[in-house]
């Protein structure tokens, strides 16, 4: 009895293993085509994801420019002086009558062709504002956009020259530590990292409650591109 309750038992085992629902073919290959969709959703998913990165690190970039260029609109309301005041006839020898544009007039066109991307017209209109009013109270401002315009042409050395001269010469405007900043950078690009961390250094040190030493405190690495 014990045997043949054996013996069934067995065949019971034997039937539920042979009669099992193998892995349909057709379940396959309805399988593969839902995991290759998968996957290219999912890198759909991580290239939409670096595009809203780059956007999010442009539109950051837009905005810290537009706020640069605001000021620069707001201090020279507020600090040039208009054609004809003591402050431009000043540099004219008395008895002559010169045509000379004044300081407002050469530094709005200047800046106008700064931000329209004429750079070379840019940097030619700076320099003449520079040369014709050197003592101006926006002369700082005009020789760290001078500097900018020549780096946006390429000019690397001449562009380093004029932010090293809002730093020696402009020491207590608000452009220096903007300029030790734009040095570093610079110097970085130019593959002269000990230069670039003096300036840093430099700027922590004179102008600790800037906004560029803010941004020097995160060290040589965290330099903008």
């Amino acid at each position: 009895m014990r045997r043949s309750l054996a013996t069934i038992a067995l065949c019971s085992l034997w039937l539920s293993y042979g009669c099992a629902p193998a892995s349909s073919p057709q379940s396959s290959s309805f399988t593969r085509p839902l995991e290759r969709q998968v996957q290219a959703q999912q890198q759909q998913i991580d290239s939409l994801t670096g595009l809203v990165t780059r956007l999010e690190s442009q539109i950051d970039a837009n905005q810290t420019l537009l706020n640069t260029i605001q000021q620069d609109i707001e201090q020279l309301k507020s600090r040039s002086q208009p054609a004809g005041t003591e402050a431009e006839t000043a540099s004219t020898p008395a008895g002559t009558t010169t045509a000379q544009p004044s300081a407002t007039e050469i530094y709005r066109q200047a800046f106008a062709d700064y931000t329209q991307e004429r750079y070379a017209d840019a940097e030619h209109g700076f320099s003449e504002f520079l040369r014709l009013y050197p003592e101006n109270p926006f002369a700082a401002t005009a020789c760290f956009r001078l500097a900018q315009a020549q780096q946006a042409q390429g000019k690397t050395q001449q562009a380093l020259s004029h932010f090293a001269e809002v730093v020696s010469h402009y020491s207590d405007d608000h452009k220096a530590s903007e300029a030790l900043y734009s040095m570093a950078v610079l110097l970085k690009k130019t593959n002269q990292p000990q230069h670039a961390q003096a300036a840093l250094n430099r700027l922590i040190e004179n102008y600790p409650d800037s906004a560029a030493a803010k941004k020097a405190n995160a060290g040589l690495a965290s330099l903008e591109e």
